[in-house]
């Protein structure tokens, strides 16, 4: 027992010794290679996170900062000390490791003041299960997400999630996009969710009075829609949100929060397993 406990011992030993290593590999080769692009005194944090199983290949976050770095650099990484990997696919699941990991660490947690400068669009506020979409209604991915998620929420009772919009409209691609989250803010005062015309909508060579005129007239109050739509308190809330998303790191959409796990882009994978585990 006591040969078995020491041998216990040097393996743990031989395992911290190459994290630590691989650490400072990282640190000194993301460090150089950040110096070579212009930066002034950078430092790098690394935190190894986990090993993928049967390879040398570590899921790793860093934290980079630098004198002439404006935000500090939070990226999750796959890597052997040497080289970064982009991704590392399962052949036998098809699973993308670097986005299956990144749910699983990069957790995020909304206070209840952030849920109400969101739109809730959707089920029950006050469920357990939370889903936070950041979306541009112009953003064909979004849209993909959207009617996916639609389908696999089909057979889910409304009481058990509670669905929240936060909207991000990207305003130097797409011209409509705020004003389609203005609509959908707006609808969603009246008990109505835009979200399928919203996605759906191609007329956008229409002005932006005529677009509001259409929706305003799915309502009972044309006049009051419309008040709310252009009020400064809509536009106050679209920027909150689009002020959280900047915060969160957010750099396109969609971005789908499940429970706290984030799905960065349309990973249609992901988005089926997290939503089947409400």
């Amino acid at each position: 027992m006591r040969k078995i406990f020491y041998a216990l011992l040097i393996v743990i030993s031989i395992v911290s010794f190459a994290a630590a290593n691989l650490k400072e590999d990282i640190a000194s080769n993301i460090k150089n290679n950040l110096i070579r692009q212009g930066a002034k005194n950078p430092k790098v944090k690394v935190t190894i996170l986990e090993k993928i199983k049967d390879t040398n290949i570590y899921f790793v976050k860093i934290i980079a900062t630098g004198d002439n770095i404006k935000r500090p650099i939070n990226a999750f990484l796959l890597s052997d000390g040497k080289y970064l990997y982009p991704d590392a696919i399962n052949l036998i699941s098809g699973e993308k490791m670097l986005e299956t990991l990144k749910s699983k660490y990069n957790i995020v947690k909304f206070t209840k003041k952030d849920l109400k400068n969101f739109t809730l669009i959707e089920g029950n506020k006050d469920a357990k299960n939370t889903i936070v979409m950041i979306t541009d209604f112009e953003c064909p991915f979004c849209k993909k997400a959207h009617f996916l998620i639609k389908e696999l929420l089909k057979n889910k009772s409304k009481k058990n999630y509670a669905f929240y919009i936060l909207h991000y409209p990207l305003k130097n691609m797409h011209k409509k996009a705020e004003l389609f989250s203005k609509i959908l803010i707006a609808g969603a005062k009246f008990g109505l969710d835009f979200r399928d015309e919203l996605y759906n909508f191609n007329n956008k060579s229409l002005s932006d009075k005529k677009i509001l005129e259409i929706f305003a007239n799915k309502t009972k109050d044309p006049k009051k829609f419309k008040k709310i739509a252009l009020s400064k308190e809509t536009s106050e809330q679209i920027k909150r949100n689009i002020e959280k998303g900047n915060s969160l790191g957010v750099k396109g959409t969609p971005v789908i929060i499940i429970n706290g796990k984030r799905i960065d882009g349309f990973n249609q994978e992901l988005i089926k397993k997290y939503i089947n585990e409400i």
